[in-house]
This record gives structure tokens, sequence and C-alpha cells, in this order.
């Protein structure tokens, strides 16, 4: 049982010396190359949903068998004025399957593909980006004022 615990421990230990140095990484990420890392994680993020939504809606996933997982059927749906082809359902279980993905391992790709992209992102189109953040802040400093 100590030996488990141990074990246990040392794996706890680890994990937090990855989320750390993680932290750091995203820190400094963040303070050398600034709007260019915040807009590829949000591009990457803003795919997530766009990629799910029109797999969903385009019926390339049959979405009965996702209610059939949670036993719902259409007339659950019905009680309240919804159909399974509803936009609003779609956009749902869009949310729903994108958070479920995050807990699954989505978001550590997600900053894979944020670190991996920012160097090219910065280099391209870098100073636009800081163009339009300088605006952007402008913007709510003027609303923050009034």
């Amino acid at each position: 049982n100590k030996l488990l615990f141990k074990k246990n421990f040392s794996l706890v230990t680890r994990f937090n010396q990855i989320k750390k140095e993680f932290k750091e990484k995203k820190t400094l990420f963040l303070v050398k190359y600034g709007s260019s890392f915040l807009f590829a994680h949000e591009i990457l993020g803003i795919s997530s949903y766009l990629i799910t939504f029109t797999i969903l809606y385009s019926g390339l996933i049959d979405i009965s068998i996702i209610f059939n997982f949670f036993n719902w059927t259409e007339s659950d749906l019905q009680k309240y004025g919804l159909s399974m082809n509803d936009k609003l359902v779609n956009f749902g279980l869009t949310i729903a399957v994108v958070k479920s993905l995050d807990i699954m391992g989505l978001v550590p790709l997600r900053w894979a593909l944020s670190f991996t992209l920012t160097p090219y992102i910065a280099a391209s189109i870098g100073p636009q980006l800081d163009k339009i953040a300088i605006k952007i802040k402008s913007i709510f400093k003027k609303k923050k004022n009034k």
C-alpha cells in the first residue's frame, strides 16, 4: 500500500511540475508573441466549434446516436417544441461535444498547435495583429472612461 502511494505521489508531483512548466511556457509565449499567440489559440478554439457544428448539422455523424447514448428520443425533444434537426439542438450538441472533447484531450492538442503555429503567424501577420489589438484596446479604454 505504501508503494502504491509513493507511485501516485510521484505521478502527482510530475503532473504538477508539467503544469507549472506549461504555465511558464504559456506566459513566455504571451510576452514574446502577444496578439499572435492569442490569435492562434482563439482561431483553433473557434475552428473546433465550427468543424463540430458542421459535422453534426450536415449529418456526417447521426445525432440520434448521441441522443441514444443518453436514452433520449425525438419525442423527448418534441415536449419542448424541438426536433433533432433544429439548429438550436445542433448548437447545444456542438457545445457539449467540444467540451467533452476538451476534457478528453483536445485542449492539450490545441495548446500544442498554438505553440507550434504562433512563430509562423507572428512572422507573417504579427505586426497587423498588433495594430488590431491596439485598436481594440483603445475602444475598451474609451468605453471604460465614459
